[in-house]
């Protein structure tokens, strides 16, 4: 399953966007390699706990959050 635009280079997304497969990622070309960076750290369990607490939050801006601090940390 494959995905093209903004939300497929999204790195808050990649996770959660794995762990559904998705396994083709369409972005522009001045997204490659940040989306390839980001897609390499997010392989196995890791993505699949992070998706599975996502899913388990009640709020649009708790998700978002998580995530946010999911990548970043």
């Amino acid at each position: 399953m494959g995905m093209c635009g903004e939300a497929a280079a999204g790195p808050c997304l990649a996770p959660l966007l794995m762990t559904w497969g998705l396994d083709e990622f369409s972005v522009s070309i001045s997204s490659v390699l940040d989306t390839r960076a980001n897609i390499r750290q997010w392989r196995g369990e890791k993505a699949k706990r992070v998706t599975q607490e996502a899913m388990s939050l009640s709020t649009a801006s708790g998700v978002e959050g998580y995530l946010s601090a999911a990548v970043s940390g």
